[in-house]
């Protein structure tokens, strides 16, 4: 399957949310972005800062698309490419396209 791990970046402060998707980029986003914008995003603190600053405050960026083998080898390559920032947003719970293929 082909992945594409994306970030959410908040300019202002430099936090960042790490997320990835099998699904089509600009949908995913719409999806966040419809979220956020109704008060409902799974993550709390992105969601207080999106209320605080407002959607021109963060940026958004496909960091890497890339085949894996399944869902554990996706989840590792998140993971390394969160672990890049120091300032993150947390989740939560993970979002629903990976709640049935999470341990």
């Amino acid at each position: 399957m082909q992945i594409t791990i994306y970030r959410i970046k908040n300019e202002k402060n430099r936090r960042a949310y790490v997320g990835l998707t099998e699904a089509k980029i600009s949908k995913r986003w719409a999806v966040h972005r419809s979220y956020l914008n109704h008060g409902l995003h799974f993550s709390p603190d992105l969601q207080k800062d999106w209320n605080k600053y407002g959607p021109r405050t963060f940026t958004w960026k496909v960091l890497e698309v890339v085949k894996v083998s399944d869902k554990d080898e996706a989840l590792a390559i998140e993971s390394q490419w969160a672990s890049l920032e120091l300032n993150r947003y947390c989740r939560k719970s993970p979002p629903s396209e990976y709640k049935s293929r999470t341990r």
